[in-house]
Order: structure tokens, then sequence, then C-alpha cells
């Protein structure tokens, strides 16, 4: 038996198959641009850091950064230039590693007790706490 038999023995590939290929393929599209994103919201801006001089001898001096690029990204919210710098590094390694970690627990997971209770179970989850999406 050949492969082209079989393929008409079971069932060739039917409508059913190619709504789920397509949902797939949407959800790995989703999935790239998620990736994407990190890249664009971690872009550096140039910037420049301004130094005051103490007030009283017993102060420390004031460093103040300027961007002087018009860029919104979280390096220019929350100020992540010099040691603060690895922090955007950081956020994309920790967001691949979440989804390391979901693939390796709620893969198996959801073979063994099934897709449904484990998708609703995190959607439970995350309704409880929405300021973490």
């Amino acid at each position: 038996m050949d492969v082209d038999e079989a393929l008409r023995l079971v069932g060739e590939f039917g409508s059913c198959q190619r709504r789920s290929v397509a949902v797939l393929v949407l959800t790995q599209v989703y999935m790239a641009c998620q990736s994407m994103l990190m890249v664009l919201v971690g872009s550096a801006a140039e910037y420049r850091i301004e130094t005051q001089d103490a007030a009283s001898p017993g102060q420390q001096e004031v460093h103040r950064v300027t961007f002087t690029e018009d860029v919104n990204s979280i390096v220019t919210e929350w100020v992540l230039v010099q040691q603060q710098a690895y922090k955007v590094s950081l956020a994309g390694s920790l967001f691949f590693a979440g989804l390391l970690v979901g693939n390796v627990v709620f893969g198996p997971l959801s073979d063994r007790i099934g897709r449904k209770p484990v998708f609703l179970t995190g959607e439970h989850n995350q309704n409880q706490n929405p300021k973490s999406s």
C-alpha cells in the first residue's frame, strides 16, 4: 500500500482539516506578532545625561536623563539606561521563558485531561488577575 492509496482509504484533506490548519496558522501569526512586539517596545532611544551639582555639601549629585529622540518605548517610559539597560533584554527573555514553561507544562496536561479544562482554567486565572495581561 502506498501513501496515495492510504490517504484514499482514510479520507482526503477535507474542509474540517482546512479550518483546523487555518486556525493554527492564525495563532502562529499572532505569536509572531507578539515576538516582534518585544523588539519594537524595547527600542532604545538616544539620550543625554545632565549632571547637576549638589545644592549643599552633604547631598549627592543629581543626574537627569534627557532623550533626544521622540520614541515611546519601555526604555523611555522607565528610563532604562546605563545600569538599568539589561532589563530590556530580561523582559524578552522572560517572555520566551514563559512560553517555554507554558508549553512544557500545559501541553502534556491538556493531552492528559483535555484541552477544554486547561483552557478554561487559564481563562479563569487570567480573569481573576486582569492586571497581569
